[in-house]
C-alpha cells in the first residue's frame, strides 16, 4: 500500500484496516490495531498512522466530486488544514505513477 488514505471507517466496530500489509509510504491511517505491516522498515517514516476523526479534517459526508472519472466515487472532502493535503510531495507522485487525483483532476 502506497499514497493511501484509510481512515474514517464506518462500520460500527473494528479498526480502519485489518490483516498484514507491506507500507511503500505515503498513507495516513487512522486505526490500524488490526493490522500488521511487513517488510523492512515496517512502517516508513512518511506513513502518518493513528490520525484522530477530529484531526483528519475530513468533510463527514460521502460527496459525488464529479472529476472525469467514470464512473464518480463517492468521496470524503478534504478540509483545509487537514494532515492529507500535499502530503506527497510532487516528485514521489511522480514515483507512485500517481498523476490525477481520484476525481481525475491533474495534481499540482
Amino acid at each position: 500500500m502506497g499514497a493511501s488514505i484509510v481512515a474514517r471507517n464506518s462500520a460500527h466496530t473494528g479498526p480502519d484496516i485489518v490483516e498484514r500489509l507491506t507500507t511503500l509510504g505515503y498513507n495516513l491511517v487512522g486505526d490500524r490495531s488490526g493490522s500488521t505491516f511487513l517488510g523492512s522498515p515496517k512502517v516508513q517514516s512518511t506513513d502518518v498512522l493513528g490520525v484522530t476523526s477530529t484531526d483528519l479534517k475530513i468533510d463527514p459526508a460521502l460527496q459525488d466530486i464529479g472529476g472525469s472519472a467514470r464512473p464518480h466515487t463517492w468521496t470524503h472532502a478534504l478540509l483545509l488544514g487537514g494532515p492529507a493535503i500535499d502530503l506527497i510531495p510532487p516528485d514521489v507522485c511522480m514515483m507512485f505513477k500517481v498523476y490525477n487525483d481520484q476525481r481525475g483532476m491533474r495534481r499540482p
